[in-house]
């Protein structure tokens, strides 16, 4: 959000990457666009004077505040159909899918079995 970038380009000197910012979110007011500003500026002067501690908050209220209207318009975009259709899992029909052939021909069970072992061995030997 433009927001977010006003107040870091504004908190290094830089006054007129906000008017150009905020010139583009209100088009040709700029009438809109110099109030947005200085509400901006006083909020900008206000935090200032709160501790590191204090801006770190405002930090995660302000990201928090924009993730949450960000994921609610993604919802509100979403038709009812669609957020059914996205979160819901399809039912298993064939359970012939789930088969796999994914162990080596020339390894058996045992092999692993006694790989297994002989690690565990190994830790428990190094844990004394």
């Amino acid at each position: 959000m433009w927001s977010v970038k006003a107040a870091v380009s504004s908190q290094w000197g830089r006054g007129d990457a906000i008017r150009g910012q905020l010139v583009l979110q209100f088009g040709n007011d700029a009438e809109a666009a110099d109030t947005m500003q200085m509400k901006l500026q006083d909020l900008i002067d206000a935090s200032q004077d709160l501790t590191p501690v204090e801006q770190i908050q405002l930090l995660n209220a302000l990201t928090q505040s924009l993730y949450r209207l960000q994921m609610n318009k993604q919802r509100e975009a979403m038709s009812p159909d669609s957020v059914h259709a996205f979160n819901r899992t399809p039912p298993v029909t064939d359970l012939s899918s789930f088969i796999a052939d994914f162990w080596p021909e020339n390894e058996l069970a045992d092999d692993l079995n006694d790989f297994i072992y002989q690690q565990r061995q190994a830790d428990y030997s190094a844990d004394l």
